[in-house]
């Protein structure tokens, strides 16, 4: 959803699969709005696809990426906070990590997966700095996305969406509730706690292992 009813805007998702198939799930927020943020976050796209094939881990995808961008000589414009997951189901473990990013959740229950290093932002230094943890995956087993507009929109109070009314919304949905549904429950919690009056783009992206 783009800020103050743009048509585009700089936040994205991507899924990119591993040289041995295995599924990579991004979300990204380049700095900035409207149509110029949406033509970096194509760029970013094609940059972060490319990094997947190799990369054994999300923190080791992000690095490769950012070597990329660092090494073309990226400009400002390109800056991007990330999360990111690796949907193993060889080893039945559910991977991520977080670059400048808020971290992911588990879609039943609601639980932040944290406890990583988050490093920085894609683009702003050499390293990232980012690590992954993991954690055993089951089939059903889900994971949800997201960034800051969600967590920062305004109520008309002042007040923000938070983190809390997140996991609240997750929590209080049934158990295995299909990916779309938990999307579709979260878009209509913000867009009226705030009014349909966004101040910055929303991305929510929401998986289920099958």
């Amino acid at each position: 959803m783009p800020a103050g009813g743009a048509s585009a805007g700089g936040d994205f998702w991507l899924r990119a699969e591993r040289d041995d198939g295995a599924p990579f799930l991004l979300v990204g927020d380049v700095q900035g709005h409207g149509e110029a943020a949406a033509g970096c976050a194509e760029v970013m796209r094609r940059v972060l696809r490319d990094a997947a094939r190799s990369a054994e881990r999300p923190d080791v995808w992000l690095e490769a990426a950012n070597a990329e961008l660092v090494g073309r000589g990226r400009p400002p414009s390109l800056y991007t906070t990330a999360v990111a997951v690796l949907f193993d189901s060889t080893r039945r473990r559910l991977t991520w990590s977080y670059a400048g990013h808020l971290p992911p959740h588990l879609l039943d229950g609601g639980r932040p997966l944290d406890g990583t290093v988050p490093g920085v932002p894609l683009g702003v230094r050499e390293h990232v700095g980012c690590t992954s943890d993991s954690i055993e995956l089951r089939a059903g087993d889900g994971v949800l996305l997201y960034t800051d507009g969600l967590e920062d929109a305004r109520g008309p109070g002042g007040d923000r969406f938070g983190v809390a009314r997140i996991t609240h919304t997750l929590a209080t949905a049934p158990r295995r509730l299909p990916p779309a549904d938990i999307v579709e429950r979260l878009r209509v919690a913000v867009c009226r706690f705030a009014e349909d009056r966004l101040s910055d783009d929303i991305c929510i992206l929401a998986a289920r292992a099958v």
